[in-house]
């Protein structure tokens, strides 16, 4: 099963931290046999995402390729006020209950928090 940690030690590390801004990546390549897993999915977590501020910056179809390796034929970029109640999005009941569609809606979903350089 996919964890976005890689042990609750390190979810309350982050949980602890002092609250601020962070960045949503996700590079994703759909399953075209499963369309409606990855509806259910998106209509799913995308109003979770703007329930807490989430603001899309980017959503675009990746097109070409100048250097490294492929990671997916789509990405989301969204900034959020807060990485604790993003965070905690991603460990609720809710979400636990979108993995179904996110598993068979996805052939590759990789999801990123990026945090300003200081």
């Amino acid at each position: 099963m996919f964890t976005l940690f890689s042990s609750p030690a390190q979810l309350l590390k982050e949980m602890k931290q002092a609250d601020k801004p962070t960045t949503l990546i996700v590079t994703s390549t759909a399953n075209p046999y499963n369309k409606e897993s990855l509806k259910q999915y998106v209509d799913g977590v995308m109003p979770m995402f703007y329930s807490i501020n989430g603001e899309v910056i980017k959503r675009s179809k990746l097109d070409q390729i100048l250097f490294g390796n492929k990671i997916g034929e789509f990405l989301l970029v969204m900034d959020f006020p807060s990485k604790r109640a993003l965070l905690a999005l991603f460990e609720s009941e809710e979400y636990r209950n979108l993995l179904r569609f996110r598993k068979n809606g996805f052939l590759e979903i990789n999801i990123w928090l990026a945090d300003d350089l200081k």
